[in-house]
């Protein structure tokens, strides 16, 4: 048993520390699964979930990224000699819009990103592997 002691009287008692339940423990997992179903996607998970890639014989492998319909971006011939990169849709005053920064595709907040949480501030995808990072620097890298 584990004793500890309260201060808030001129003499020092006992309090025996009650052990942790399985109930105990059975709720707080529960209550945290709660809060993470209700919480909102980070932008790079949105940026995830949103690509998709395909090999083709004539534009080599052909990346596209749809987040939630505010910014539609394709890449073809990912790695290649001939890289595009194609800005189907993105606007200033969206939720989102992309930009090319340090030579890769940027996905950052727009005019109209209300979320409260600015950590979130953007994502980065590279034109040589396709993949999305959460930090330019990692990106930049990828493009070496």
């Amino acid at each position: 048993m584990v004793t500890t002691y309260i201060h808030s009287t001129p003499r020092a008692r006992p309090v025996a520390a009650r052990p942790v339940t399985r109930l105990g423990v059975l709720l707080l997992m529960s209550l945290v699964a709660t809060l993470a179903a209700g919480a909102e996607p980070s932008l790079y998970e949105r940026a995830r979930s949103g690509r998709s890639c395909e090999q083709s014989e004539d534009a080599g492998r052909y990346c596209q990224f749809k987040i939630d319909g505010v910014v539609e971006i394709g890449i073809k011939d990912v790695g290649g000699e001939h890289t595009v990169v194609g800005f189907r849709h993105s606007n200033v005053d969206a939720e989102l819009y992309a930009v090319l920064y340090g030579g890769c595709i940027a996905i950052v907040p727009g005019q109209a990103n209300k979320s409260a949480k600015r950590r979130d501030y953007g994502v980065f995808i590279s034109p040589r592997t396709g993949e999305v990072y959460r930090a330019s620097v990692q990106c930049e890298e990828s493009l070496k």
